[in-house]
Order: C-alpha cells, then structure tokens, then sequence
C-alpha cells in the first residue's frame, strides 16, 4: 500500500472552531464564526422545512452529510483529521433551500448587498473612531485588524486574551497566510448592527486593558 501524506501529521481542529470555544469560555462577543447570526429570509426557511419531508436525504441521508468509510486504522484517522476540514460542503436540503433563493428579484439581492455594506461602514467607522487599524473589505464580510502596536509575537495568543480581557472573538490572520503573518486577526461583521456596536464598545477599552508587549523582547 503506497504511503500516507505526512501532511496530515499535524492537522488538528480548525483555529475557527478553537477560538470559538474560547469566546464561549469568556462569555466573549464571538466575531470568530462566519455565519450571520440575523434570521434568513421566512421563504428559504419555509423551503428548508419542506424539503426536510421530501426523500432528499433518505436510509444513508448523504444530505446530512452522513457516510461512512472502510479502511485500515492508518487511513481511518488520517481520514477523520482531514473530515474536519471538508465538513463546510453544502447539505442537500440547503441546496435545495438556495435554488429558492435564486428565485428572488434582483431587488432582493440589491437589498441584500445594501445591508452588508451598511454593516461593513458601521464597522468600520467604530474602528475608524478608535483609532484601530484594519483592512476595507470589497466583497467578503470580514475585516483584518492589525494589532501590530500590541507587540505580540503569537496572533492566536492575541486573540485568545481578547477574548478573555475584552470580551471579543476573533481568528488569528496568520491561518489565513502563507507567508509569516502574526500581525493581523479577523473579525466577522455579518451580525446584527446592536452585537456590532457591541463589540466596538468592548474593542473601547482594548487598549487599557491588554498591555503592549516590548519589541525587542516579544513574547509567545
């Protein structure tokens, strides 16, 4: 049997979710999650519930994204490492859900991305307004804040104290990059404008409340 990839060796759970915990853990505002926490339109939810009904996902309920596999344990557990991973794919009731969204009038999608972009403003001037650096997002519904004046040499160190001292979630830049990039976290804006202002309220103090960490002795 030809060899298993090492790349493997070294997955562990997505930063994503470990930062989540970690907001939970703190009772932190979670920015981390990249699902809007607003309620969808009343017509995909009503398609969702019927579909549910239909033999879209009947005995082996592939829609689900249920399955199984045989292998030995060698290729099982590389097998589980990498499942965490590839579990984003779409479920077939959602499919479904979506093709009735694709039925919206062009109004709906106008609307849709009007509300994004006053989400993303609204952030961004709370950001603008404490003085925070970050990046302007043109389509995605992130924004990558640059913490470089904390001196800390660990992003997932970072935002694992801002979740605890500030009460904000966020995800280390550096899982995003190939390059060595510790100077950046990604906050999600996707979210009702009251938890957005929030968060800015909580990011107020995150100057007073985590400490700069010296350059030329940066810590982990």
């Amino acid at each position: 049997m030809p060899t298993l990839s090492k790349r493997t060796d070294t997955f562990t759970d997505s930063v994503i979710r470990r930062m989540t915990r970690v907001s939970l853990q703190y009772g932190a505002v979670n920015l981390s999650q990249g699902f809007p926490d607003f309620e969808p339109p009343r017509e995909i939810l009503e398609r969702l519930a019927e579909v549910s009904h239909e033999d879209f996902h009947q005995y082996s309920i592939t829609g689900w994204r249920l399955g199984y596999v045989i292998a030995p344990a060698p290729i099982a557990e590389a097998v589980k490492k990498v499942h965490d991973f590839l579990t984003v794919g779409a479920a077939a009731p959602l499919q479904e859900a979506a093709v009735t969204g694709l039925k919206f009038k062009d109004e709906y999608y106008r609307e849709l991305q009007q509300k994004y972009t006053a989400k993303r403003d609204l952030f961004l001037k709370g950001l603008d307004d404490l003085g925070i650096g970050h990046t302007v997002p043109q389509g995605a519904y992130y924004v990558l804040m640059d913490i470089s004046e904390f001196g800390f040499a660990s992003d997932l160190k970072f935002c694992e104290v801002l979740a605890q001292k500030v009460g904000v979630g966020a995800v280390p830049g550096s899982s995003f990059f190939r390059e060595n990039v510790n100077h950046l976290i990604r906050l999600h804006f996707a979210k009702k404008d009251e938890t957005l202002c929030e968060a800015l309220n909580r990011l107020e103090g995150m100057r007073r409340k985590i400490a700069r960490r010296c350059c030329s002795h940066r810590q982990a």
